[in-house]
């Protein structure tokens, strides 16, 4: 689909030197089917995005046209806008961001160099609004790829997003949709007037536990719903100082991973986020491992803080200030520009663990389905957020009251 020269520069950004099988057979049905929408899905970290990227690049290098790409958080277009931009320098095309406060409607037109908009949905919208006011969109926009469809069903801005797609598909724009927790996959391609592509490509396995008090269980996906399985009893806590502040446990599973390894924790909420980062340091100080976690790595992190105050004039978060010594930091959408983008890129080096907010995670769901001890709750939960190029292997661990 691309030409050489292009997929030598694409690749040698991304670090690899081929693509999935997947990805082809996906990308080849997708050219045999090119005047028709397309919806595919695969598990988390299955290289998704890429997929999208390909077709979008074709657009803009070949095609000579727009495209817009739909994703659901601001925290994700100045992830994507950063990643693309790399991109765009070798390849001569624009990367602009519509997310908050960024982006303009409608859009400036460029004589020479075509344009990736990379937008949440609520800018996503209004991009899409401005361009049919001024008769521009069928003209410009080549292909709207939208990322996690799914949110498509999402109470809060489920109705914007599904306007998006009904408009574009009224005026036949070409639209790509991907997701990794698609239930109703072929009512929403016959809804869309896709294609259909899904696969259960993982590069890495995934052990999947649930812990309900202090009993551990696997979980094994045998029939249509999964099941889970006793695997053993958690260590009990004998320091009553630790079991003061925090009776669930959490920080013995987290101190089972790190420092050696990354552990994500989601949160409901950014306060909860930057408390339950401040609780784990305490149970690391509480069982005497300070040492070991301040000790780990112990440049990295200093350098990182020195980063931040850099990036901030000084200015730091006090419980970043705090956490990050021990390897631990709070992800969240309350975070600076500078301070959220070295988290994230200290955590993608394996610098330190992080707590994340779920307001800035694709899984909005979670804690919600948490709250029942259903097994059948699990399909909803099951896709965690990852990248095959940090670990061969994951570990979703969910904890239940």
């Amino acid at each position: 689909m691309l030409g050489a020269a292009v997929e030598k520069v694409l690749f040698k950004h991304k670090g690899i030197e081929r693509l999935y099988e997947w990805q082809e057979e996906c990308l080849k049905k997708h050219e045999e089917h090119s005047s028709r929408n397309l919806v595919y899905s695969v598990p988390t970290s299955g290289g998704k995005t890429l997929v999208a990227e390909i077709l979008m690049l074709n657009e803009v290098l070949y095609a000579k046209r727009d495209c817009i790409f739909i994703v659901p958080f601001v925290s994700i277009v100045q992830e994507k806008v950063s990643s693309l931009s790399a991109l765009a320098l070798s390849l001569g095309f624009l990367v602009e961001e519509y997310a908050g406060s960024r982006g303009a409607y409608p859009p400036t037109k460029r004589r020479k160099k075509n344009s990736i908009y990379v937008c949440t949905i609520e800018k996503g919208s209004g991009l899409v609004n401005s361009l049919i006011e001024e008769n521009r969109l069928k003209d410009e926009i080549g292909l709207v790829v939208i990322d996690e469809l799914h949110l498509i069903g999402e109470p809060r801005r489920g109705a914007l997003l599904e306007n998006i797609c009904v408009k574009l598909k009224k005026l036949q724009l070409k639209m790509v949709g991907m997701s990794a927790t698609i239930g109703n996959l072929k009512d929403l391609a016959k809804f869309l007037d896709a294609e259909l592509y899904t696969h259960d490509f993982r590069p890495g396995s995934l052990k999947e536990f649930v812990k309900i008090q202090n009993e551990l269980f696997s979980v094994v996906h045998t029939s249509a719903e999964p099941e889970i399985e006793f695997l053993r009893c958690s260590r009990v806590e004998s320091n009553k100082d630790i079991m003061a502040i925090d009776p669930d446990g959490l920080g013995a599973l987290v101190r089972e991973a790190v420092p050696k390894n990354s552990c994500l924790v989601f949160c409901q909420s950014k306060k909860n986020c930057e408390n339950v980062a401040k609780l784990i340091v305490e149970t690391i100080v509480l069982a005497g491992e300070e040492h070991i976690h301040r000790s780990h790595k112990e440049s990295e992190k200093k350098s990182l803080l020195e980063s931040i105050k850099l990036e901030t004039n000084g200015s730091i978060c006090p419980v970043l200030e705090r956490t990050i010594p021990f390897g631990i930091a709070h992800h969240h959408s309350g975070l600076t520009s500078p301070e959220r983008k070295l988290i994230e890129e200290a955590y993608s080096v394996g610098s330190y663990m992080s707590t994340k907010s779920i307001e800035t995670s694709p899984v909005s769901q979670l804690f919600d389905e948490l709250k029942s001890k259903r097994p059948e709750a699990l399909k909803k939960v099951q896709p965690i957020p990852g990248e095959s190029t940090i670990d061969h292997f994951g570990i979703s661990e969910e904890h239940r009251k």
